[in-house]
């Protein structure tokens, strides 16, 4: 009898227990939707201030800032926001599927390599106008030299910058300027600023 007693006391205890910890779970879950909310309301408020978004493109913008997050990427709404900003600035308008693909792509940029936002847009730009390519291949390609230590000396993006036009001025596809950059790298050119400049000299 006391050991069934001890044994239903004992049952008692640890379900109370779970519960109690149930429910602080449950109050930390809640505490942290509600923290996540405000942080995308103050993203979200920065956003349109710094873009001058209207309340119909904000409904857009929003979902992009909700489906980046979703996928994992940024270290916060803000973050998100900022690079968000910087791709509205950059490229306008897109639609939803075209910032949320910008969006991704800069940030795994910056985390990977250092690049910031508006030094990477501006480069991912010119890329598109010079070479008639979509922001996804440029993205691509940025990612795909600095595999290939076009970037060693964190100028890569000044050279496709400086150099880009002068590329396309001979007919270079913006994938054979960036396998150029790539083979002088590969035997041991140290700055592909040099190369860059080789070849504008030759040209």
């Amino acid at each position: 009898d006391s050991a069934g007693t001890f044994g239903d006391v004992l049952k008692a205890n640890l379900a109370s227990e779970a519960i109690s910890k149930g429910l602080d779970l449950v109050k930390d879950g809640l505490a942290s939707v509600a923290k996540s909310a405000v942080d995308f309301d103050k993203a979200a408020q920065q956003l349109q201030a710094s873009t001058g978004a209207s309340a119909a493109q904000m409904s857009n913008y929003r979902d992009v800032l909700l489906a980046v997050k979703g996928d994992n990427f940024g270290e916060s709404f803000d973050d998100i926001s900022a690079a968000l900003g910087s791709a509205i600035t950059a490229f306008g308008d897109l639609n939803e599927v075209e910032l949320t693909n910008i969006t991704e792509n800069a940030v795994t940029l910056r985390d990977t390599f250092g690049m910031e936002y508006q030094d990477q847009m501006n480069t991912v730009k010119g890329l598109m106008h010079n070479f008639g390519i979509t922001a996804e291949e440029a993205y691509n390609l940025i990612v795909q030299g600095a595999q290939a230590g076009i970037n060693q000396n964190d100028n890569m993006l000044d050279v496709l910058n400086e150099y880009g036009p002068k590329f396309a001025a001979m007919g270079f596809s913006a994938e054979e300027m960036f396998n150029s950059l790539a083979s002088g790298v590969e035997v041991g050119i140290f700055d592909v600023d040099k190369l860059g400049d080789s070849i504008n000299e030759f040209s």
